[in-house]
């Protein structure tokens, strides 16, 4: 999973930061609301984790952007607020949960986990758009009926254009989400391998990635 934190504790930031890698997740930290905003809406994450106070805007203000932003992303707001009225502003603003300090970082991953799954669509493993699905955990794709075979960076590609079905990906968004930041990978490798993918799906699928003209590419919801 990729999570990004937003948090000005430094201190805490970095026992989460730590936690969540030592779960194999990838981990991003930002300390202020500002670059915490900009990252949500030029990257792409499966779950913020984000403070409530945060120096130049605030969690849920961040929340309420994303929302309005069409980001598919998890939310979750931490607060050192007791007061259930704070708590139930900052759900309306967007956020899919809450977690109050001090909290056990087990409640943590486990918050981050349903939150994923909600996001996802679906608590089964599976995912399904179209007549396109693919199961993840057996590394399989069928389309119509008929069994596709992909390799590992083509299957990486189509699960990303599947979870965010009908948000437009850039081409850096999906080089750093597929790739996961490699140096030697070349921007021109998302649109060969999104050639590679429509082929393969050809002539059942191949016409749900669409091509946005100075952007890149989105899945069709």
């Amino acid at each position: 999973m990729r999570i990004l934190v937003i948090e000005d504790d430094e201190k805490l930031a970095r026992l989460i930061v730590n936690y969540l890698q030592r779960q194999h997740h990838t981990v991003d930290h930002t300390s202020d609301g500002i670059s915490g905003t900009d990252m949500i809406l030029h990257n792409i994450y499966d779950v913020a984790v984000i403070d409530w106070m945060l120096p130049h805007r605030s969690g849920p203000d961040i929340c309420a952007i994303a929302r309005a932003a069409n980001i598919h992303i998890g939310l979750l707001l931490l607060t050192a607020r007791g007061d259930i009225d704070d708590r139930i502003s900052g759900l309306r603003r967007g956020a899919d949960d809450y977690l109050t300090k001090p909290f056990d970082m087990g409640e943590l991953v486990a918050r981050i986990d349903a939150i994923h799954r909600r996001v996802s669509g679906t608590s089964s493993h599976l995912l399904i758009s179209h007549n396109v699905q693919m199961d993840p955990r057996a590394h399989t794709v069928t389309v119509a009926n008929h069994e596709v075979l992909l390799t590992m960076t083509e299957f990486a590609l189509l699960e990303l254009f599947i979870r965010h079905a009908g948000q437009a990906l850039t081409r850096d968004q999906i080089l750093h989400t597929v790739w996961n930041d490699d140096d030697d990978v070349l921007n021109t490798a998302v649109d060969v391998y999104v050639s590679y993918l429509r082929r393969k799906l050809h002539p059942h699928a191949h016409h749900y990635i669409e091509t946005v003209r100075g952007i890149g590419y989105r899945w069709q919801a």
